[in-house]
């Protein structure tokens, strides 16, 4: 349990910290992985158009 909560910064036995810190660091996870998808789409995307031009 120690290990998850050094690992997502709240101490998960403490019931104060959940509430508070809980939606902002899993927001943060959220938004860090949709920006990882629309980056490699948009990589992807200007790979393609970089072939159709050649």
């Amino acid at each position: 349990m120690h290990f998850i909560s050094n690992l997502i910064g709240i101490n998960l036995l403490d019931p104060m910290a959940i509430p508070f810190a809980g939606p902002l660091v899993f927001a943060s996870f959220t938004g860090f992985t949709i920006g990882f998808v629309i980056l490699k789409l948009m990589d992807r995307t200007i790979k393609e158009e970089k072939a159709k031009e050649k």
